[in-house]
């Protein structure tokens, strides 16, 4: 019979640390939640494996891969069955695809090199709206998606029948290449996932335990071991992330302002141009999870020279246009010796993802 050991568990706010890194976290995730994406559904090129076409022959095997660059389903397909290529599903999804993106690029940042994304928590009401509409339009589309591709099986055989020229295969080879890859083993429900998932952040838990078995002893000696690591590790890890959020919100205005400059050079500058920018600007409020001060300085002084700038006027009037110019490279430059200067948040905490 072993001997009775007690493990003993790990604090938090351990003694050779000067600050409760429970208290830190509760601290970020007032500003930020994580979310994990993923939308994606089948869009198929068109079949390039011989074994497909019911081939061998290596004479085939070169014309055939060709083939998976083009659509198993191309836009004269998607015309045939839906009356235009808009109001097919797999352009409906493409777009709600592209909605949730373009969201998440523009207010959240990203969390452990990719790991997650993390989102203000002043614009998760607002997100959380849009998740759930999408959500309601991606599934309506995979519905329709199923229920035509029947359609879409035949309207893609008689297509590439036409083409059977282009890589020297039969019809019959064709279509059962195209029947194969568009098979229920293929393309159904399970082809089809829209997820937005909300992560919490937390401190690693260590165990208090009594126990007599020395493989559970060993075992939980190593977890303990890890938990310990793991707050050192973490600690870093946040701080390259407060960093990083930092140098992304002034990467991002330093773009805002390329693209307008960009805009006036090439005689695509309109009012829309300084709305955007001066959307962001107003956007700054909830995107400053790190209370960036330098960068806020600017964004003030931007709102207020902007709301006085007409695009008509800069495109009309030489002066103006020149003015308005050495004022978009100036602003540039500035963004672009900032972005790198490391902000100072003092004490950094520890966080683990964990689902809510």
């Amino acid at each position: 019979m072993g001997t009775m050991k007690k493990i003993p568990s790990l604090s938090t706010n351990n003694k050779a640390d000067t600050y409760d890194i429970t208290d830190d976290v509760k601290n970020i995730q007032k500003k930020m939640t994580l979310i994990f994406h993923s939308c994606r559904f089948p869009d198929p090129a068109m079949p390039n494996k011989p074994e497909y076409f019911g081939l061998s022959d290596k004479l085939y095997i070169k014309r055939i891969m060709s083939l998976g660059k083009s659509k198993l389903f191309p836009n004269e397909v998607l015309t045939k069955v839906f009356g235009t290529t808009a109001d097919s599903p797999i352009q409906k999804l493409k777009i709600i695809r592209s909605r949730l993106q373009n969201f998440i690029d523009q207010y959240s940042f990203s969390f452990m090199n990719g790991l997650a994304r993390s989102i203000p928590n002043t614009k998760l009401a607002e997100f959380s709206k849009i998740v759930a509409s999408l959500s309601d339009e991606f599934h309506d589309a995979e519905a329709e998606y199923l229920l035509n591709l029947p359609k879409l099986t035949l309207q893609s055989i008689e297509f590439w029948k036409n083409k059977k020229d282009l890589f020297d295969v039969s019809e019959q080879n064709i279509t059962n290449a195209i029947k194969r890859a568009t098979h229920k083993s293929k393309i159904n429900s399970y082809s089809f996932h829209f997820e937005v998932t909300h992560f919490a952040i937390s401190t690693p838990e260590s165990l208090e335990i009594e126990t007599v078995n020395d493989e559970e002893i060993a075992i939980l000696e190593a977890r303990q071991e890890v938990v310990a690591a793991s707050i050192q590790d973490l600690k870093i890890s946040v701080a390259k992330f407060q960093t990083q959020v930092v140098h992304d919100l002034r990467m991002k205005y330093q773009q805002a302002f390329s693209g307008l400059q960009e805009s006036l050079k090439s005689g695509k500058f309109n009012q829309k141009s300084i709305n955007s920018v001066l959307k962001m600007c107003d956007e700054f409020k909830n995107l400053n999870i790190m209370e960036d001060k330098t960068l806020e300085k600017f964004v003030e002084e931007w709102k207020s020279r902007l709301k006085t700038d007409s695009a008509k006027n800069i495109k009309t009037d030489a002066q103006m246009n020149k003015e308005f110019s050495m004022f978009l490279a100036g602003e540039i430059k500035k963004l672009e010796e900032i972005k790198d200067e490391e902000e100072d948040f003092g004490e950094t905490i520890t966080r683990e993802v964990d689902p809510f």
